[in-house]
């Protein structure tokens, strides 16, 4: 299914009203309304859950490497689209489940300085998402130590664990001439030049490889262990 997560901004809480429930949102304001103004959107992406109890449950264990915010908790929103067993729509996290609310997307915040990418993910269909720009968030988006490789001719570049195949991830995508394995995000370059900074996609890039890795590819672990080869270099 197909999730955005909104966490309250402690510098916009002017109310103090975040971890609280919706009990005492109505005793403390008088009212239950949820004011979109002061969410930031922390989480937008694929995920295999199917359910709202697994998406609490996961995000509060292994987590997602693009995930932004803290640990899911009373005041989080989430809001889901292409949900097989219940509606879409923003659910807000109660002291005791989740109750479905009216939520504006638009008027949440969002950190600056994101960069839109496209990821990929074994099994599932590309989707578009954003990530920090520093190198923490490239190593948590693609699960270690990353590597940036140049199978483009349009000035964007594919960020993937460089360790991926040895350490045994599914097999994700064939780009190029090669088959990549675990987590893959796509994002731009400054002028297209390699050790040039990230850049985010434009919305013609983000569709063109939304488009092209809308469909999942699945690669048997024999597969991905005979794809893996080693350059060896004298001097």
């Amino acid at each position: 299914m197909d999730i955005k997560i909104f966490q309250i901004n402690g510098e916009r809480d002017e109310a103090h009203v975040k971890f609280a429930g919706l009990r005492a949102l109505r005793n403390h304001m008088g009212h239950v309304d949820i004011d979109p103004g002061i969410y930031d959107e922390v989480f937008r992406g694929l995920v295999i859950e199917k359910g709202l109890e697994d998406l609490w449950l996961r995000f509060n264990t292994t987590g997602h490497g693009l995930h932004r915010g803290r640990s899911l908790s009373i005041s989080d929103v989430v809001i889901v689209s292409g949900a097989e067993v219940f509606k879409d729509g923003a659910y807000f996290c109660d002291v005791a489940g989740w109750e479905k609310i009216d939520f504006d997307p638009a008027l949440a915040g969002k950190e600056a300085g994101l960069l839109r990418i496209v990821m990929l993910e074994p099994g599932l269909p590309a989707y578009e998402s954003y990530i920090k720009d520093d190198w923490h968030a490239m190593q948590d988006a693609v699960g270690g130590i990353f590597e940036i490789t140049y199978p483009f001719d349009d000035g964007v570049i594919a960020v993937g664990n460089d360790e991926a195949k040895l350490i045994g991830m599914e097999g994700n995508r064939f780009i190029g001439d090669q088959l990549y394995a675990g987590p893959v995000y796509i994002v731009g370059t400054k002028d297209g030049l390699e050790g040039g900074e990230c850049t985010s996609l434009t919305e013609e890039q983000a569709q063109r490889y939304l488009d092209q890795f809308a469909e999942p590819e699945y690669y048997t672990k024999e597969e991905v262990e005979d794809s893996i080869h080693f350059e060896i270099i004298t001097f």
